[in-house]
């Protein structure tokens, strides 16, 4: 979410909660959480914790924890999107062994 007015995590929390939606929300086991510690699509679905919420600003693990903060939880990969023009893959196209063309290490 894009909290460009510096509102605090408690006044969206307050919104997820009159809609049901913090009992939807993930929470992290910890404020930061490094790549091998976040859980399956798997055991979310089982927890029923399906929906994933990061914040851009003044997000509070110790008041509203499942508003996570976005600039220390994720990470990029070395691929991004360079050329003009590549092909995108179609849904159920190719193999396991077909790597999409589009994907290089981002030297641009």
């Amino acid at each position: 979410m894009v909290n460009i007015d510096n509102k605090p995590a408690s006044e969206f929390a307050s919104i997820f909660q009159a809609v049901g939606l913090d009992k939807k929300a993930y929470s992290p086991s910890a404020a930061t959480v490094t790549v091998s510690d976040w859980p399956t699509l798997g055991s979310m679905i089982d927890a029923g914790t399906t929906l994933v919420a990061f914040m851009d600003n003044t997000a509070d693990f110790s008041s509203v924890p499942y508003l996570i903060d976005e600039f220390t939880n994720m990470w990029e990969t070395a691929y991004g999107e360079c050329s003009e023009g590549r092909e995108l893959a179609k849904a159920g196209q190719g193999g396991a062994r077909r790597t999409a063309k589009w994907l290089r290490p981002l030297r641009c």
